[in-house]
């Protein structure tokens, strides 16, 4: 993925870790930070130099609230992967190396690190054992980021003027 693509957030597939921001934005986030709800692309090398990074995500990338796992199969357990997809984590995940495993501060996934970065991580229907790599299992829904924006495929234009979004079938609100 090439910074600065613009990315529907329920289509992510970078690390957890790795920097976005929304057009306009002020700050820059993690990927699963509640924070956000629109679309979003990754951050240039000079947004990563020059624009803050909102204090949740200062959190989750320091380390605060994370929980460290002894090994694979403790983590699998208190992340709590549905049992029928407990082998597939394990069978997806061997061979990534790593030296640490931890679940952040949002609960949201498990990942596998070396050298303090994510490798490799896990969720409950999924495994990503590298940046280019998603395993789905039977229960995976595609993009099924934080659910804030499901089945909502058709969206209006946001307005020049007023930087709301338009129906699909009128003008803004606003210039009405």
């Amino acid at each position: 993925m090439s910074t600065g693509e613009l990315v529907p957030p329920r289509e992510w597939r970078g690390a957890p870790d790795d920097l976005v921001r929304t057009e306009g934005g002020q700050r820059l986030h993690v990927p699963a930070c509640p924070h956000l709800a629109s679309d979003v692309r990754t951050a240039t090398e000079d947004e990563r130099a020059e624009m803050p990074v909102c204090t949740w995500c200062r959190a989750e990338l320091d380390g605060n609230g994370r929980t460290y796992l002894k090994d694979l199969a403790d983590a699998v357990q208190r992340f709590g992967v549905p049992v029928a997809n407990q082998e597939r984590v394990m069978a997806a995940m061997r061979g990534v190396e790593h030296d640490s495993l931890w679940m952040p501060n949002s609960r949201s996934y498990v990942a596998l690190g070396r050298d303090g970065q994510a490798r490799a991580w896990f969720g409950k229907t999924y495994a990503q054992p590298s940046r280019d790599e998603v395993v789905g299992f039977p229960d995976y829904v595609a993009g099924g980021r934080d659910g804030s924006r499901g089945g909502d495929a058709l969206r209006g234009d946001v307005c020049p003027e007023h930087f709301i979004e338009r129906p699909v079938t009128g003008s803004c609100e606003q210039c009405d």
